[in-house]
């Protein structure tokens, strides 16, 4: 049976409605170009450590109760801020909330990766060494791994105290690559 796609507007809607008397309920449903609003949301009653549990736009949970228990949820768990291009799912009303519940991986299409950070926010080279920083390596992060390599662009505001490589790779299937400075 192919999910009904709902809109933004149902969404609210939806999310509005606290009780068994939703036209969603028992549902599957799919929700496109949605963002994490909160990957850490406070649980409802009876739902007192909340894991693996996120909002997105329009106030719907995303939750594991469907999942597989033998199959690892996602990881790591999407942050506030982060795309998805859809979620698909049945509906359930759980703990005073609306929640969407994601059978697997196939159930949720991740957006384009993104970087998530570049770190440490201070790290040093030696003058005249070319490398790795210290006391921690410079590197990239992505939010998600991809399945194909991921070109990084890089610049340096001061090429007189330090320059970076034009780009950098992060390799298919891993989250950061190391960034070499002079």
């Amino acid at each position: 049976m192919p999910a009904v796609v709902l809109d933004s507007a149902a969404v609210l809607t939806m999310t509005g409605i606290d009780t068994f008397a939703s036209p969603y309920e028992g549902m599957i449903i799919r929700v496109n170009d949605v963002v994490v609003t909160n990957g850490d949301p406070d649980g409802g009653p009876g739902d007192l450590d909340n894991l693996n549990e996120i909002e997105v736009t329009g106030g719907l949970r995303v939750d594991d109760n469907a999942w597989p228990a033998a199959t690892p949820y996602i990881d790591p768990l999407p942050a506030t801020g982060e795309v998805f291009s859809s979620i698909t799912g049945p509906v359930s009303f759980r703990n005073g909330f609306m929640k969407l519940l994601p059978r697997d991986l196939e159930d949720i299409v991740f957006a384009d990766a993104a970087l998530s950070t570049f770190s440490p926010t201070l790290a040093y080279q030696r003058v005249g060494e070319a490398g790795d920083t210290f006391p921690e390596v410079l590197t990239v992060r992505l939010n998600r791994a991809t399945d194909a390599d991921l070109t990084v662009e890089l610049t340096s505001d001061n090429t007189g105290v330090a320059t970076v490589p034009a780009t950098v790779v992060v390799s298919a299937g891993e989250l950061e690559a190391v960034i070499a400075v002079d």
